[in-house]
């Protein structure tokens, strides 16, 4: 018969020799777990960016960005223009409906192929592609004369974004259109023609203009002094309204910063500015009600 002392060390050594395996079982398990969570923090796959090509707004063509990953590094790159008027620039130029000046050997989308390829060669490093100016020429890519600097930014952009495991900016880019009746009576059928332009959801630049009764743009009758103010004024129509787009733009679109002093629709609050401009603040206000 087995003694009670020679039983309780039995026990106390299989305790001890468990305790040990369940330690040692439990460390090998930690290491692959923090190797597999370094790999999976690495971005695979493929990120689009769209960006104003004109920050200012001046011009509502979108660069778009398609950019590929494998573990957090770039490794396809293409990019392309949505112009204003929704046409894809690569295409337009292969079509012959967007022309280089003259003397150009590449169009537009032939020249972006082979920013694309220079690019890709170099496994999507842009501080390759060196600017030899402001505006954004280079001289590394042979035969590419267009301007790149846009271009390089918004690829940069996205790097950036998945190197530091940010989200990149969303919301609508480009621009959003909208016509009102300028008399709501209907006996005047002049129409005011309003133009946005968002970066990313947000509102950057406008345009106003009025298509009068015989189909002439106000701005340019303005411009060429076929619509004549009042004896006195300082500027003419079409530079007053481009006071008031200024003001807007400057105010981030918080178009209740243009008080009106009357039920008419005019304002103090913008410097030169004499015209009523209430309607114009209504065709600005249905296009921003675009983009939610």
């Amino acid at each position: 018969m087995i003694s009670k002392k020679i039983l309780a060390v039995c026990l106390i050594t299989t305790s001890l020799l468990v305790g040990c395996g369940a330690k040692e079982t439990s460390n090998t398990n930690e290491t692959p777990n923090n190797s597999a969570g370094e790999t999976t923090d690495k971005f695979t796959g493929k990120k689009t960016y769209e960006t104003l090509y004109d920050p200012t707004g001046a011009k509502g063509d979108v660069i778009v960005v398609d950019l590929d990953f494998e573990n957090g590094e770039p490794v396809k790159v293409a990019v392309d223009v949505r112009q204003e008027d929704g046409s894809m620039k690569k295409q337009a130029a292969a079509e012959g409906k967007y022309v280089m000046k003259e003397g150009e050997k590449h169009h537009w989308g032939e020249q972006i192929e082979m920013l694309e390829n220079f690019l890709n060669e170099n496994k999507v490093d842009v501080s390759k592609v060196t600017l030899t100016n402001d505006a954004g020429n280079t001289d590394a890519v042979s035969g590419v004369t267009i301007k790149v600097g846009a271009y390089i930014d918004a690829i940069k952009d996205v790097i950036d974004a998945v190197k530091e495991g940010k989200e990149l900016e969303e919301g609508f880019t480009g621009a959003k259109t909208g016509e009102l009746d300028y008399d709501t009576t209907g006996k005047k059928k002049d129409v005011i023609m309003t133009k946005v332009v968002f970066n990313h959801g947000k509102p950057v630049a406008v345009k106003i203009d009025v298509k009068q009764e015989d189909g002439s743009m106000k701005k340019q009758a303005a411009a060429e002094g076929k619509y004549v103010m009042k004896e006195g004024e300082e500027h003419n129509w079409g530079e007053q309204i481009e006071l008031l787009e200024k003001f807007i733009a400057e105010n981030n679109f918080d178009l209740s910063k243009v008080t009106l002093t009357n039920d008419e629709g005019n304002t103090d609050a913008v410097s030169g500015v004499t015209i009523k401009v209430g309607r114009y603040l209504e065709a600005v206000q249905a296009v921003l009600d675009q983009v939610k």
